[in-house]
Protein backbone atom coordinates (compact mmCIF):
# COMPACT_ATOMS: atom_id res chain seq x y z
CA UNK A 1 0.00 0.00 0.00
CA UNK A 2 2.81 2.37 0.95
CA UNK A 3 4.57 1.69 -2.33
CA UNK A 4 1.35 2.39 -4.22
CA UNK A 5 0.79 5.66 -2.40
CA UNK A 6 4.41 6.63 -2.97
CA UNK A 7 4.04 5.97 -6.69
CA UNK A 8 0.87 8.08 -6.88
CA UNK A 9 2.55 10.91 -4.96
CA UNK A 10 5.61 10.74 -7.21
CA UNK A 11 3.52 10.94 -10.40
CA UNK A 12 0.65 13.09 -9.15
CA UNK A 13 1.19 15.84 -11.74
CA UNK A 14 1.19 13.28 -14.57
CA UNK A 15 -2.00 11.66 -13.26
CA UNK A 16 -3.76 15.02 -12.89
CA UNK A 17 -2.77 15.96 -16.46
CA UNK A 18 -4.16 12.63 -17.75
CA UNK A 19 -7.45 13.17 -15.90
CA UNK A 20 -7.77 16.68 -17.37
CA UNK A 21 -7.19 15.28 -20.87
CA UNK A 22 -9.84 12.60 -20.40
CA UNK A 23 -12.36 15.09 -19.03
CA UNK A 24 -11.84 17.57 -21.87
CA UNK A 25 -12.22 14.86 -24.51
CA UNK A 26 -15.56 13.65 -23.17
CA UNK A 27 -17.00 16.98 -22.02
CA UNK A 28 -19.87 18.22 -24.27
CA UNK A 29 -18.83 15.67 -26.87
CA UNK A 30 -22.19 15.90 -28.63
CA UNK A 31 -22.39 19.70 -28.42
CA UNK A 32 -19.07 20.75 -29.90
CA UNK A 33 -18.93 20.36 -32.81
CA UNK A 34 -22.68 20.70 -33.10
CA UNK A 35 -24.65 18.38 -35.39
CA UNK A 36 -23.54 15.45 -37.53
CA UNK A 37 -20.96 15.39 -40.31
CA UNK A 38 -22.60 13.50 -43.25
CA UNK A 39 -20.00 10.72 -42.93
CA UNK A 40 -20.76 10.51 -39.20
CA UNK A 41 -24.46 10.21 -39.97
CA UNK A 42 -23.86 7.47 -42.55
CA UNK A 43 -21.54 5.53 -40.27
CA UNK A 44 -23.95 5.94 -37.34
CA UNK A 45 -26.90 4.47 -39.24
CA UNK A 46 -24.66 1.64 -40.45
CA UNK A 47 -23.56 1.06 -36.84
CA UNK A 48 -27.18 0.91 -35.71
CA UNK A 49 -28.03 -1.57 -38.49
CA UNK A 50 -25.00 -3.74 -37.63
CA UNK A 51 -25.85 -3.64 -33.91
CA UNK A 52 -29.48 -4.68 -34.47
CA UNK A 53 -29.54 -6.65 -37.74
CA UNK A 54 -25.97 -7.70 -38.56
CA UNK A 55 -26.08 -5.85 -41.89
CA UNK A 56 -25.28 -2.32 -43.06
CA UNK A 57 -27.75 0.15 -44.60
CA UNK A 58 -27.44 -1.69 -47.97
CA UNK A 59 -28.23 -5.03 -46.25
CA UNK A 60 -24.69 -6.36 -46.65
CA UNK A 61 -23.71 -8.59 -43.75
CA UNK A 62 -20.60 -7.54 -41.84
CA UNK A 63 -18.77 -5.79 -44.68
CA UNK A 64 -14.98 -5.58 -44.60
CA UNK A 65 -15.32 -2.10 -46.08
CA UNK A 66 -18.54 -0.10 -45.83
CA UNK A 67 -20.10 1.35 -48.97
CA UNK A 68 -20.94 4.84 -47.67
CA UNK A 69 -22.32 7.45 -50.10
CA UNK A 70 -21.94 6.90 -53.81
CA UNK A 71 -19.97 3.72 -53.25
CA UNK A 72 -16.83 5.64 -52.30
CA UNK A 73 -16.11 3.34 -49.38
CA UNK A 74 -15.68 3.90 -45.65
CA UNK A 75 -13.20 2.10 -43.40
CA UNK A 76 -14.81 -0.38 -41.06
CA UNK A 77 -13.20 -0.05 -37.63
CA UNK A 78 -15.06 3.06 -36.50
CA UNK A 79 -18.48 1.72 -37.47
CA UNK A 80 -17.91 -1.59 -35.67
CA UNK A 81 -16.61 0.17 -32.56
CA UNK A 82 -19.61 2.51 -32.62
CA UNK A 83 -22.01 -0.42 -33.08
CA UNK A 84 -20.74 -1.88 -29.78
CA UNK A 85 -21.60 1.31 -27.87
CA UNK A 86 -24.86 1.82 -29.78
CA UNK A 87 -25.95 -1.71 -28.85
CA UNK A 88 -25.37 -0.97 -25.16
CA UNK A 89 -26.42 2.69 -24.84
CA UNK A 90 -28.66 3.31 -27.85
CA UNK A 91 -28.19 5.81 -30.65
CA UNK A 92 -27.10 9.37 -29.96
CA UNK A 93 -24.41 11.72 -31.21
CA UNK A 94 -22.58 11.47 -27.87
CA UNK A 95 -22.57 7.67 -27.94
CA UNK A 96 -21.44 7.60 -31.56
CA UNK A 97 -18.45 9.86 -30.83
CA UNK A 98 -17.17 7.79 -27.89
CA UNK A 99 -14.78 5.72 -30.10
CA UNK A 100 -13.23 8.95 -31.40
CA UNK A 101 -12.49 10.15 -27.88
CA UNK A 102 -11.17 6.76 -26.74
CA UNK A 103 -8.83 6.29 -29.69
CA UNK A 104 -7.61 9.85 -29.45
CA UNK A 105 -6.62 9.17 -25.84
CA UNK A 106 -4.66 6.16 -27.11
CA UNK A 107 -2.20 8.71 -28.50
CA UNK A 108 -1.58 10.07 -25.02
CA UNK A 109 -1.08 6.67 -23.37
CA UNK A 110 1.04 5.33 -26.26
CA UNK A 111 3.32 8.35 -25.94
CA UNK A 112 3.78 7.67 -22.23
CA UNK A 113 4.60 4.05 -23.12
CA UNK A 114 7.18 5.05 -25.74
CA UNK A 115 8.85 7.55 -23.41
CA UNK A 116 8.96 4.86 -20.71
CA UNK A 117 10.75 2.44 -23.06
CA UNK A 118 13.17 5.19 -24.05
CA UNK A 119 13.85 5.85 -20.35
CA UNK A 120 12.82 9.47 -20.68
CA UNK A 121 12.67 11.66 -17.61
CA UNK A 122 9.36 12.18 -15.84
CA UNK A 123 9.28 15.81 -17.00
CA UNK A 124 9.13 14.65 -20.64
CA UNK A 125 6.11 12.46 -19.89
CA UNK A 126 4.42 15.44 -18.23
CA UNK A 127 5.25 17.60 -21.26
CA UNK A 128 3.79 14.94 -23.54
CA UNK A 129 0.48 14.73 -21.67
CA UNK A 130 0.14 18.49 -21.19
CA UNK A 131 0.90 19.30 -24.84
CA UNK A 132 -1.36 16.49 -26.03
CA UNK A 133 -4.13 17.99 -23.87
CA UNK A 134 -3.79 21.61 -24.99
CA UNK A 135 -2.72 21.41 -28.64
CA UNK A 136 -5.79 22.03 -30.85
CA UNK A 137 -5.46 19.16 -33.33
CA UNK A 138 -5.42 16.33 -30.79
CA UNK A 139 -8.37 17.86 -28.97
CA UNK A 140 -10.48 18.60 -32.07
CA UNK A 141 -9.79 15.32 -33.90
CA UNK A 142 -10.89 13.36 -30.83
CA UNK A 143 -14.32 14.98 -30.85
CA UNK A 144 -15.62 13.95 -34.27
CA UNK A 145 -16.54 10.45 -35.42
CA UNK A 146 -14.71 10.19 -38.75
CA UNK A 147 -13.36 6.77 -39.64
CA UNK A 148 -10.06 8.10 -40.98
CA UNK A 149 -9.17 9.85 -37.73
CA UNK A 150 -8.75 6.49 -36.00
CA UNK A 151 -5.50 6.04 -37.93
CA UNK A 152 -3.74 8.36 -35.49
CA UNK A 153 -4.76 6.43 -32.37
CA UNK A 154 -4.25 2.95 -33.81
CA UNK A 155 -0.91 3.83 -35.44
CA UNK A 156 0.26 5.30 -32.11
CA UNK A 157 -0.51 1.98 -30.42
CA UNK A 158 1.30 0.18 -33.25
CA UNK A 159 4.41 2.38 -32.98
CA UNK A 160 4.47 1.89 -29.22
CA UNK A 161 4.11 -1.91 -29.52
CA UNK A 162 6.81 -2.10 -32.19
CA UNK A 163 9.26 -0.06 -30.12
CA UNK A 164 8.57 -2.34 -27.16
CA UNK A 165 9.19 -5.41 -29.36
CA UNK A 166 12.43 -4.01 -30.80
CA UNK A 167 13.66 -2.97 -27.36
CA UNK A 168 12.77 -6.20 -25.51
CA UNK A 169 13.30 -8.49 -28.53
CA UNK A 170 10.56 -10.91 -27.45
CA UNK A 171 8.76 -12.96 -30.12
CA UNK A 172 5.34 -12.61 -28.46
CA UNK A 173 5.74 -8.85 -28.57
CA UNK A 174 6.23 -9.01 -32.34
CA UNK A 175 2.97 -10.95 -32.60
CA UNK A 176 1.16 -8.19 -30.72
CA UNK A 177 2.83 -5.57 -32.89
CA UNK A 178 1.73 -7.41 -36.04
CA UNK A 179 -1.86 -7.46 -34.77
CA UNK A 180 -1.65 -3.74 -33.99
CA UNK A 181 -0.33 -3.09 -37.50
CA UNK A 182 -3.22 -5.04 -39.03
CA UNK A 183 -5.80 -3.07 -37.07
CA UNK A 184 -4.41 0.20 -38.46
CA UNK A 185 -5.40 -0.96 -41.96
CA UNK A 186 -9.10 -0.87 -40.98
CA UNK A 187 -9.02 2.85 -40.23
CA UNK A 188 -8.09 4.53 -43.51
CA UNK A 189 -7.17 3.40 -47.00
CA UNK A 190 -4.17 5.77 -46.94
CA UNK A 191 -2.76 3.52 -44.21
CA UNK A 192 -2.25 0.70 -46.73
CA UNK A 193 0.54 2.58 -48.48
CA UNK A 194 1.95 4.05 -45.26
CA UNK A 195 2.22 0.62 -43.64
CA UNK A 196 3.82 -1.07 -46.65
CA UNK A 197 6.50 1.61 -47.04
CA UNK A 198 7.12 1.80 -43.30
CA UNK A 199 7.49 -1.96 -42.83
CA UNK A 200 9.85 -2.26 -45.81
CA UNK A 201 12.00 0.62 -44.51
CA UNK A 202 12.01 -0.87 -41.00
CA UNK A 203 13.16 -4.27 -42.28
CA UNK A 204 15.93 -2.59 -44.30
CA UNK A 205 17.01 -0.63 -41.23
CA UNK A 206 17.07 -3.77 -39.10
CA UNK A 207 19.23 -5.54 -41.70
CA UNK A 208 21.56 -2.54 -41.79
CA UNK A 209 21.94 -2.76 -38.02
CA UNK A 210 22.28 -6.57 -38.28
CA UNK A 211 19.27 -6.95 -35.99
CA UNK A 212 17.00 -8.69 -38.49
CA UNK A 213 15.62 -11.89 -36.97
CA UNK A 214 13.70 -14.22 -39.27
CA UNK A 215 11.57 -15.75 -36.50
CA UNK A 216 10.57 -12.31 -35.20
CA UNK A 217 9.80 -11.15 -38.73
CA UNK A 218 7.48 -14.12 -39.22
CA UNK A 219 5.88 -13.52 -35.82
CA UNK A 220 5.14 -9.95 -36.94
CA UNK A 221 4.08 -10.65 -40.52
CA UNK A 222 1.73 -13.62 -39.96
CA UNK A 223 -0.89 -11.83 -37.81
CA UNK A 224 -0.53 -8.75 -40.02
CA UNK A 225 -1.15 -10.86 -43.15
CA UNK A 226 -4.19 -12.57 -41.58
CA UNK A 227 -5.79 -9.21 -40.77
CA UNK A 228 -4.78 -7.70 -44.11
CA UNK A 229 -6.15 -10.59 -46.23
CA UNK A 230 -9.83 -9.48 -46.19
CA UNK A 231 -8.80 -5.99 -47.31
CA UNK A 232 -6.57 -7.44 -50.02
CA UNK A 233 -9.56 -9.42 -51.32
CA UNK A 234 -11.63 -6.21 -51.42
CA UNK A 235 -8.86 -4.44 -53.35
CA UNK A 236 -8.61 -7.29 -55.87
CA UNK A 237 -12.38 -7.27 -56.36
CA UNK A 238 -12.41 -3.54 -57.06
CA UNK A 239 -9.21 -3.31 -59.11
CA UNK A 240 -10.32 -6.12 -61.44
CA UNK A 241 -14.00 -5.11 -61.41
CA UNK A 242 -15.23 -8.38 -59.92
CA UNK A 243 -18.56 -8.96 -58.17
CA UNK A 244 -19.24 -8.57 -54.46
CA UNK A 245 -18.20 -11.73 -52.62
CA UNK A 246 -19.86 -13.15 -49.51
CA UNK A 247 -18.05 -15.79 -47.46
CA UNK A 248 -20.12 -16.96 -44.51
CA UNK A 249 -21.43 -13.73 -43.03
CA UNK A 250 -18.50 -11.57 -44.21
CA UNK A 251 -19.06 -9.35 -47.25
CA UNK A 252 -16.24 -8.26 -49.56
CA UNK A 253 -17.78 -5.28 -51.30
CA UNK A 254 -17.54 -4.16 -54.92
CA UNK A 255 -17.66 -0.37 -54.66
CA UNK A 256 -19.44 1.71 -57.27
CA UNK A 257 -17.11 4.67 -56.68
CA UNK A 258 -13.76 2.98 -56.02
CA UNK A 259 -11.12 5.63 -55.31
CA UNK A 260 -7.88 3.73 -55.81
CA UNK A 261 -6.78 6.23 -58.45
CA UNK A 262 -6.41 9.03 -55.90
CA UNK A 263 -2.86 7.89 -55.05
CA UNK A 264 -0.20 9.24 -57.40
CA UNK A 265 3.60 9.24 -57.61
CA UNK A 266 5.35 11.50 -55.08
CA UNK A 267 5.32 15.12 -56.24
CA UNK A 268 7.50 17.72 -54.55
CA UNK A 269 4.96 20.35 -55.64
CA UNK A 270 2.55 18.92 -53.05
CA UNK A 271 5.00 19.31 -50.16
CA UNK A 272 3.98 22.90 -49.27
CA UNK A 273 0.35 21.78 -48.96
CA UNK A 274 1.41 18.80 -46.84
CA UNK A 275 3.34 21.05 -44.46
CA UNK A 276 0.50 23.57 -44.33
CA UNK A 277 -2.00 20.83 -43.46
CA UNK A 278 0.24 19.48 -40.70
CA UNK A 279 1.56 22.67 -39.10
CA UNK A 280 -1.00 25.34 -39.98
CA UNK A 281 -4.50 24.43 -41.14
CA UNK A 282 -6.52 23.19 -44.10
CA UNK A 283 -9.80 24.28 -45.68
CA UNK A 284 -12.01 22.26 -43.33
CA UNK A 285 -12.49 24.11 -40.08
CA UNK A 286 -13.49 21.04 -38.10
CA UNK A 287 -9.98 19.70 -38.77
CA UNK A 288 -8.05 22.80 -37.78
CA UNK A 289 -8.92 26.35 -36.76
CA UNK A 290 -6.97 28.94 -38.82
CA UNK A 291 -6.78 31.23 -35.79
CA UNK A 292 -4.92 28.70 -33.64
CA UNK A 293 -3.61 26.22 -36.26
CA UNK A 294 -3.07 22.55 -35.52
CA UNK A 295 -0.37 22.96 -32.87
CA UNK A 296 -0.13 26.74 -32.27
CA UNK A 297 2.60 28.72 -34.03
CA UNK A 298 4.73 28.44 -30.89
CA UNK A 299 5.23 24.70 -31.48
CA UNK A 300 6.88 25.04 -34.89
CA UNK A 301 10.36 26.09 -33.67
CA UNK A 302 10.28 23.39 -31.00
CA UNK A 303 9.34 20.80 -33.63
CA UNK A 304 12.19 21.94 -35.90
CA UNK A 305 14.68 21.68 -33.02
CA UNK A 306 13.40 18.22 -32.10
CA UNK A 307 13.47 16.96 -35.68
CA UNK A 308 16.98 18.27 -36.39
CA UNK A 309 18.23 16.58 -33.24
CA UNK A 310 16.48 13.32 -34.23
CA UNK A 311 18.01 13.40 -37.74
CA UNK A 312 21.45 14.07 -36.26
CA UNK A 313 21.06 11.15 -33.85
CA UNK A 314 19.76 8.91 -36.64
CA UNK A 315 22.77 9.66 -38.85
CA UNK A 316 25.08 9.06 -35.89
CA UNK A 317 23.35 5.74 -35.16
CA UNK A 318 23.69 4.65 -38.78
CA UNK A 319 27.38 5.56 -38.81
CA UNK A 320 28.03 3.71 -35.56
CA UNK A 321 25.70 0.81 -36.47
CA UNK A 322 24.01 1.37 -33.12
CA UNK A 323 20.24 1.01 -33.24
CA UNK A 324 18.02 3.23 -31.12
CA UNK A 325 14.24 2.58 -30.89
CA UNK A 326 13.45 6.27 -31.53
CA UNK A 327 14.75 5.77 -35.09
CA UNK A 328 11.42 4.06 -35.76
CA UNK A 329 9.54 7.32 -35.14
CA UNK A 330 11.70 9.16 -37.67
CA UNK A 331 10.95 6.46 -40.24
CA UNK A 332 7.23 6.85 -39.59
CA UNK A 333 7.40 10.64 -39.96
CA UNK A 334 9.37 10.31 -43.21
CA UNK A 335 6.93 7.80 -44.70
CA UNK A 336 3.95 9.99 -43.79
CA UNK A 337 5.53 12.98 -45.58
CA UNK A 338 6.27 10.86 -48.67
CA UNK A 339 2.73 9.48 -48.79
CA UNK A 340 1.35 13.00 -48.29
CA UNK A 341 3.08 14.06 -51.52
CA UNK A 342 1.42 11.10 -53.28
CA UNK A 343 -2.17 12.10 -52.47
CA UNK A 344 -3.99 13.12 -55.64
CA UNK A 345 -7.63 14.13 -55.95
CA UNK A 346 -8.12 17.09 -53.61
CA UNK A 347 -4.57 16.64 -52.40
CA UNK A 348 -3.34 16.37 -48.82
CA UNK A 349 -5.34 17.88 -45.97
CA UNK A 350 -5.15 17.62 -42.19
CA UNK A 351 -7.34 14.54 -41.73
CA UNK A 352 -5.56 12.70 -44.57
CA UNK A 353 -2.29 13.42 -42.77
CA UNK A 354 -3.63 12.53 -39.31
CA UNK A 355 -1.27 9.57 -38.87
CA UNK A 356 1.74 11.90 -38.72
CA UNK A 357 0.77 13.75 -35.56
CA UNK A 358 2.16 11.21 -33.07
CA UNK A 359 5.65 11.72 -34.50
CA UNK A 360 5.12 15.49 -34.72
CA UNK A 361 4.20 15.69 -31.03
CA UNK A 362 7.20 13.50 -30.20
CA UNK A 363 9.51 16.05 -31.83
CA UNK A 364 7.74 19.03 -30.28
CA UNK A 365 8.29 17.47 -26.85
CA UNK A 366 11.86 16.59 -27.81
CA UNK A 367 12.50 20.15 -28.96
CA UNK A 368 11.12 21.70 -25.77
CA UNK A 369 13.19 19.30 -23.66
CA UNK A 370 16.33 19.98 -25.73
CA UNK A 371 16.04 23.76 -25.42
CA UNK A 372 15.46 23.56 -21.66
CA UNK A 373 18.42 21.19 -21.18
CA UNK A 374 20.74 23.44 -23.22
CA UNK A 375 19.66 26.62 -21.44
CA UNK A 376 21.87 28.19 -18.78
CA UNK A 377 18.87 29.26 -16.74
CA UNK A 378 16.66 26.22 -17.01
CA UNK A 379 13.96 27.33 -14.60
CA UNK A 380 13.57 30.68 -16.35
CA UNK A 381 13.33 29.11 -19.80
CA UNK A 382 10.88 26.48 -18.51
CA UNK A 383 8.74 29.24 -16.99
CA UNK A 384 8.74 31.28 -20.22
CA UNK A 385 7.77 28.26 -22.36
CA UNK A 386 5.03 27.32 -19.89
CA UNK A 387 3.63 30.87 -19.96
CA UNK A 388 3.64 30.95 -23.77
CA UNK A 389 1.67 27.70 -23.98
CA UNK A 390 -0.63 28.76 -21.15
CA UNK A 391 -1.56 31.94 -23.03
CA UNK A 392 -2.27 29.98 -26.22
CA UNK A 393 -4.22 27.29 -24.37
CA UNK A 394 -6.39 29.74 -22.40
CA UNK A 395 -7.17 31.66 -25.59
CA UNK A 396 -7.99 28.48 -27.52
CA UNK A 397 -10.22 26.80 -24.94
CA UNK A 398 -12.00 30.05 -24.11
CA UNK A 399 -12.72 30.53 -27.80
CA UNK A 400 -13.68 26.89 -28.35
CA UNK A 401 -16.13 26.61 -25.46
CA UNK A 402 -17.64 30.10 -25.79
CA UNK A 403 -17.67 30.78 -29.54
CA UNK A 404 -16.82 27.67 -31.52
CA UNK A 405 -19.73 25.80 -29.93
CA UNK A 406 -22.10 28.10 -31.83
CA UNK A 407 -20.28 27.66 -35.12
CA UNK A 408 -21.99 25.31 -37.56
CA UNK A 409 -19.49 23.68 -39.89
CA UNK A 410 -20.52 23.53 -43.53
CA UNK A 411 -22.32 20.26 -44.30
CA UNK A 412 -22.99 19.35 -40.65
CA UNK A 413 -26.67 18.82 -39.88
CA UNK A 414 -28.84 17.67 -37.02
CA UNK A 415 -31.41 14.92 -37.00
CA UNK A 416 -35.04 15.84 -37.65
CA UNK A 417 -36.91 14.83 -34.47
CA UNK A 418 -37.91 18.37 -33.48
CA UNK A 419 -39.20 19.27 -36.95
CA UNK A 420 -41.06 15.96 -37.27
CA UNK A 421 -42.65 16.41 -33.83
CA UNK A 422 -43.98 19.83 -34.85
CA UNK A 423 -45.32 18.54 -38.18
CA UNK A 424 -46.90 15.36 -36.84
CA UNK A 425 -48.52 17.08 -33.84
CA UNK A 426 -50.22 19.67 -36.04
CA UNK A 427 -53.31 18.34 -37.88
CA UNK A 428 -52.98 21.01 -40.56
CA UNK A 429 -49.39 19.98 -41.35
CA UNK A 430 -49.19 16.21 -40.96
CA UNK A 431 -50.58 15.44 -44.42
CA UNK A 432 -48.48 18.00 -46.28
CA UNK A 433 -45.49 17.21 -48.47
CA UNK A 434 -42.26 17.92 -46.57
CA UNK A 435 -39.21 19.14 -48.47
CA UNK A 436 -35.91 18.60 -46.67
CA UNK A 437 -32.82 20.45 -47.93
CA UNK A 438 -30.08 20.77 -48.96
CA UNK A 439 -30.14 17.66 -51.09
CA UNK A 440 -26.64 16.20 -50.68
CA UNK A 441 -27.10 12.89 -48.88
CA UNK A 442 -30.07 14.43 -47.04
CA UNK A 443 -31.79 11.07 -46.88
CA UNK A 444 -29.33 9.81 -44.26
CA UNK A 445 -30.61 12.35 -41.72
CA UNK A 446 -34.13 11.04 -42.24
CA UNK A 447 -32.99 7.45 -41.72
CA UNK A 448 -30.90 8.43 -38.70
CA UNK A 449 -33.97 10.12 -37.21
CA UNK A 450 -36.45 7.35 -37.89
CA UNK A 451 -34.02 4.39 -37.56
CA UNK A 452 -36.01 2.09 -39.83
CA UNK A 453 -35.02 -1.51 -40.39
CA UNK A 454 -32.76 -1.82 -43.47
CA UNK A 455 -35.00 -4.72 -44.53
CA UNK A 456 -38.21 -2.69 -44.39
CA UNK A 457 -36.96 0.30 -46.37
CA UNK A 458 -34.35 -0.33 -49.03
CA UNK A 459 -32.19 2.73 -48.99
CA UNK A 460 -31.59 2.72 -52.76
CA UNK A 461 -35.31 3.38 -53.26
CA UNK A 462 -35.46 6.32 -50.85
CA UNK A 463 -32.48 8.49 -51.68
CA UNK A 464 -34.78 10.98 -53.44
CA UNK A 465 -37.93 10.69 -51.39
CA UNK A 466 -39.74 8.55 -48.86
CA UNK A 467 -43.51 8.93 -48.88
CA UNK A 468 -44.36 12.57 -48.21
CA UNK A 469 -40.74 13.43 -47.41
CA UNK A 470 -38.68 14.79 -50.33
CA UNK A 471 -34.93 14.94 -49.80
CA UNK A 472 -34.28 18.19 -51.66
CA UNK A 473 -35.72 21.68 -51.93
CA UNK A 474 -37.89 22.51 -54.99
CA UNK A 475 -36.86 25.08 -57.56
CA UNK A 476 -40.26 26.78 -57.21
CA UNK A 477 -42.12 27.26 -53.93
CA UNK A 478 -45.03 24.88 -53.45
CA UNK A 479 -47.67 26.68 -51.39
CA UNK A 480 -49.19 23.70 -49.61
CA UNK A 481 -45.96 22.15 -48.29
CA UNK A 482 -43.56 22.23 -45.35
CA UNK A 483 -39.87 23.03 -45.67
CA UNK A 484 -37.06 21.83 -43.38
CA UNK A 485 -33.93 23.78 -44.25
CA UNK A 486 -30.34 23.28 -43.13
CA UNK A 487 -28.92 26.79 -42.80
CA UNK A 488 -29.06 29.31 -45.60
CA UNK A 489 -30.52 28.49 -49.04
CA UNK A 490 -32.33 30.31 -51.85
CA UNK A 491 -35.54 28.68 -50.63
CA UNK A 492 -34.96 30.01 -47.10
CA UNK A 493 -34.22 33.46 -48.50
CA UNK A 494 -37.50 33.44 -50.43
CA UNK A 495 -39.68 32.02 -47.66
CA UNK A 496 -38.29 34.34 -44.98
CA UNK A 497 -39.56 37.31 -46.98
CA UNK A 498 -43.10 35.99 -47.37
CA UNK A 499 -45.75 36.95 -44.82
CA UNK A 500 -47.89 33.89 -45.53
CA UNK A 501 -45.19 31.44 -44.33
CA UNK A 502 -44.36 30.83 -40.68
CA UNK A 503 -40.67 30.32 -39.89
CA UNK A 504 -39.60 28.32 -36.81
CA UNK A 505 -35.96 28.29 -35.71
CA UNK A 506 -34.83 24.79 -34.72
CA UNK A 507 -31.60 23.62 -33.09
CA UNK A 508 -28.40 23.18 -35.09
CA UNK A 509 -29.22 26.18 -37.30
CA UNK A 510 -32.21 24.39 -38.90
CA UNK A 511 -35.48 26.07 -39.88
CA UNK A 512 -39.00 24.83 -40.43
CA UNK A 513 -41.28 26.85 -42.70
CA UNK A 514 -44.95 26.23 -43.55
Amino acid sequence: MNKGLEKIKKNIILYIACICAIFLHFYALDKIPMAWHPDEAGSAYDAWCIANYGVDRYRMSYPVLFTNFGGGGQSALYTYMASFFVKIFGMSLYVFRIPAAIMSLAVMFSGIGVLTVLKAEKKQKIMWVVLYTILPYFFMAGRIGLDCNLMLGTSSVFICSLIYALKKDKTWMYIISGLAAGIVLYTYTVSYLVMVLFIVMTFILMMLYKRFNFLNAVAFCVPLAVLALPLIIVQVINIFDLETLVIGKITFVKLAGYRGGEVDIPRISRLPKVLKAVFLHDEMRYNSNPKFCTLYYASIPFFVAGLINAVYQFIKNIRDRKFHPSDIILLWFTVEIIVGTMLGGDGPNTNKMNGIFFSVLFYVVGGVNLIIDKAKHKKTVTFIIAIIYLIFAVAFFKYYFTQEKYFKYAGFNGTLEHAFDIIESNDSLKDKTVYIGWGVNTYIYYFLTELPSPYEMHIEDYMGECGKYKFSLPEEIEENACYIMFGWSDTYNTLSQRDDFQMIELENDMKLAY
